[in-house]
């Protein structure tokens, strides 16, 4: 089968005809008085955010001086992932009452914790200032579980 060439200088196109993925030349020019949109894409604040970012365990307190939410998450878990957005909402209603902690056991920093929880994922443990247990959950959890025990402990 023969190769086309491309003249020197000429747009990588796909076999439509249009321009290749990454090479950033637009189909044609836009009308008089239309902007073309940005390159690269923005952050809308309010947007739900629907990965749980990992806290370095190296920094995890049980005894942290204030209520505390952990949660033991994995990335490979869909229910980690069904539940991320109520428990970012909840960080972000509750961040200066609340003390989050969220601790992926698949890091290495994690292993004693997998090892005693094994692949229960997403588990929940809500403690007091000094580490004491005072709820603790497994699954998904309704937001409104979790604010009622956030208000009970005083956060």
């Amino acid at each position: 089968m023969p190769t086309a060439t491309r003249p020197a200088g000429a747009t990588p196109t796909t076999r439509a005809g249009y321009p290749a993925p990454g090479t950033g030349t637009p189909v044609a020019s836009p009308p008089a008085g239309v902007k073309p949109t940005q390159a690269t894409p923005t952050i809308t604040p309010g947007v739900v955010r629907s990965r749980i970012q990992a806290t370095d365990p190296r920094m995890f307190q049980i005894a942290s001086g204030q209520p505390q939410l952990v949660m033991f998450f994995a990335n490979w878990s869909k229910e980690s992932s069904s539940v991320a957005p109520v428990i970012n909402a909840l960080q972000n209603r509750y961040k200066d009452r609340i003390l989050f902690t969220f601790l992926d056991i698949e890091d290495p920093g994690n292993s004693l914790f997998k090892a005693l929880i094994g692949s229960r994922v997403p588990l929940f443990f809500l403690l007091d200032a000094q580490g004491n247990v005072l709820n603790e959950w497994q699954g998904v959890v309704p937001a409104a579980d979790f604010e009622a025990a956030f208000n009970a402990a005083g956060g």
